[in-house]
């Protein structure tokens, strides 16, 4: 591979420019929240906003040894940029770093769940209020062999997981689905454990990945199909796909590609997260540049492209083949004239972008007129 003719820090500006001038710059304005105590390199918070537009922070916080037996949970009011309220909650003990698998609303969002799905398993439940504790289980809900566990939906009555079981022997293949449904107000207690079908309870990306016959990176359900990422690493796409999988509406992302994404909860609006690999020539390695777009999912009209830190975390297991992953996974509201966008920044501050939709407001205004 030639080398290439710039520093790795040269590179990595050339990058960033060359995204930043492909979108357009719409009205904005970034706050800087402080998460006290966290360390993102290690434990990398985890956002999202309630439908009123409080921002909810949470993170395990480290002590001496690099070790962690607390999970803090912040409420933050956006307008002030100030927390509410805070809640610790203790833990199994484990080496950082430290990966999340869930930090979620329940769809009624009377409650608030944390997981960790990887040994020791983590799962919580608590009252997003005052962020007081409900519940929680430190229980091995699924086996080493278990393959993607995950919280499939979320209420105040079942909070449901589900994992896929393969056959005992190689060639790895999938041959069921354990969905196992515990009561949030005790998770001790067990409402129903079954073994299903895959056709009854298919993996969401994979089937839309046959039915659009395209290798996506993510999908998010909207009202009628889904919005579908396609990553190829230096360039994707953004694509609007209909029940049969066919492709309505369409974005060419140049320079980078779509890995995760949010939206709304009234799905009008999403953020992506566009990544790109770089060469560090100075560490001899190689990095991302990050970038989050946001925009309106109807149209796919971009409104403005923002930073994002480039650090990823690995939690290496006991097994060598075991390591988890993470990166900063944005969160996303829809105000009255206004779109709030959180990223997990710096070793233990979010970025709060405040889009303005000054557009938006006016066509309402012609409306009622």
């Amino acid at each position: 591979m030639p080398k290439l003719p710039y520093s790795g820090f040269t590179w990595l500006l050339v990058v960033s420019v060359a995204v930043a001038t492909a979108w357009p710059a719409n009205d904005h304005s970034c706050k800087t929240l402080s998460a006290k105590g966290g360390e993102f390199r290690q434990s990398l918070g985890q956002v999202l906003f309630s439908p009123d537009g409080s921002l909810y922070v949470a993170y395990r916080v480290g002590s001496e040894g690099r070790v962690s037996s607390v999970l803090r949970v912040i409420k933050f009011d956006p307008t002030k940029a100030q927390p509410v309220a805070t809640g610790d909650f203790p833990v199994p003990e484990v080496r950082l770093p430290r990966v999340a698998s869930h930090f979620m609303l329940s769809q009624d969002s009377a409650l608030l769940a944390y997981a960790e799905l990887h040994p020791p398993q983590v799962l919580i439940t608590i009252d997003p209020a005052m962020l007081q504790p409900i519940s929680s289980s430190s229980a091995k809900l699924f086996t080493d062999h278990d393959l993607a566990p995950h919280i499939k939906k979320f209420s105040s009555n079942s909070l449901v997981l589900s994992a896929e079981k393969p056959r005992p022997r190689r060639p790895i293949t999938v041959e069921s689905v354990r969905e196992l449904a515990l009561n949030p107000a005790n998770l001790s207690e067990v409402i129903s454990d079954q073994k299903v079908s895959l056709e009854q309870s298919p993996n969401e990306l994979h089937h839309w990945m046959k039915l659009s016959r395209e290798e996506l990176s993510a999908v998010a359900p909207l009202d009628e199909g889904v919005l579908a990422f396609t990553n190829l690493r230096t360039h994707g796409w953004i694509r609007i796909l209909d029940q049969n999988g066919k492709a309505v509406s369409s974005l060419e992302v140049r320079d980078c590609g779509p890995a995760k994404a949010a939206l709304t909860s009234d799905r009008r609006f999403a953020v992506a997260i566009c990544e790109r690999p770089i060469r560090d020539e100075i560490h001899r390695q190689q990095t991302l540049a990050r970038r989050a777009i946001v925009f309106e999912v109807n149209t796919l009209k971009v409104l403005c492209s923002v930073p994002v830190s480039s650090v990823t975390i690995r939690e290496h297991g006991a097994d060598p083949e075991d390591v988890w992953f993470a990166t900063p996974s944005p969160a996303i509201w829809h105000g009255n004239s206004e779109l709030l966008v959180a990223i997990p920044d710096s070793s233990s501050t979010i970025k709060l972008h405040t889009v303005l939709l000054e557009r938006e407001t006016a066509t309402a205004r012609k409306t009622s007129n």
